[in-house]
């Protein structure tokens, strides 16, 4: 079967959208390509920790989450669903190469931000040693993701052999629309470990395209019905659709 894009992106992209959502209050700081974060929770089934083939999976939606913003005077800090701890610790490096730290209020993040200088390149390499990357702003992982399964739309809309182009075009765009609703209510979840993303997005692609197809075939049977009825004159009293609006004669 088609692959109809690069799942393993698509994957990324799905993973960091996840995880930047969760923390709306950090968006400034994923602009200003500063914010650093990290994972920390593992993905659990039915209260334990799931291992396929000895390997653990990181869960893009555990409620804790360390972050740095990386300035010249880096703060680390973690968040709880989605709420930023009162205290970070900031660290600096001195003239003896040492790194030391004090605490530093959240509130006063924005100030010391601002007046900071450029990071330490070697905090960066601390940091992907740590297991943090750079964060870019929630919608640039939306709009990749929403790319490619447009692209798996498009591609699966083939099989259903609709009579036009125009009828294809529609069926992919009306499931776009409805797997886009599932994500941003959380009915579509990407579970590293679990289902592989392809296998996910086609089972959820084809059932909204089935839905789609069946809710138009019961439309055009309506129709027809309403159509036989109205020759044969036996047109039902209590069909609304039907009813001419009143409308007043009375100059306005």
């Amino acid at each position: 079967m088609s692959q109809y894009c690069d799942t393993s992106k698509l994957e990324a992209a799905w993973f960091k959208w996840i995880v930047a959502r969760a923390v709306p209050a950090l968006e400034q700081h994923r602009a200003s390509g500063k914010l650093w974060s990290k994972t920390i929770g593992l993905v659990e089934v039915d209260g334990e920790v799931l291992v396929k083939s000895g390997k653990t999976y990181t869960s893009p939606t555990h409620p804790i989450r360390a972050h740095c913003i990386l300035s010249r005077y880096p703060v680390f800090f973690t968040t709880h669903n989605g709420i930023p701890q009162q205290y970070g610790s900031m660290l600096y490096a001195e003239d003896d190469n040492t790194i030391h730290s004090k605490p530093i209020l959240f509130s006063e993040l924005e100030s010391e931000i601002k007046s900071s200088k450029k990071p330490i390149p070697k905090i960066e390499e601390i940091l992907t040693k740590d297991g943090y990357e750079i964060e870019d702003k929630t919608n640039h992982y939306w709009n990749l993701m929403l790319c490619d399964i447009n692209l798996m739309c498009m591609g699966i809309s083939t099989k259903f052999h609709q009579k036009t182009e125009e009828d294809q075009m529609e069926l992919a765009n009306e499931a776009l629309l409805q797997v886009m609703n599932k994500l941003v209510s959380d009915r579509l979840v990407y579970t590293p470990g679990r289902a592989p993303v392809f296998n996910l997005l086609t089972t959820t692609i084809y059932r909204c395209m089935y839905s789609i197809m069946n809710k138009r075939k019961n439309q055009r049977e309506g129709i027809n019905k309403l159509l036989a009825d109205a020759s044969a004159g036996k047109l039902p009293k209590s069909n609304r659709s039907l009813r001419v609006p009143f409308i007043s004669k009375k100059p306005r």
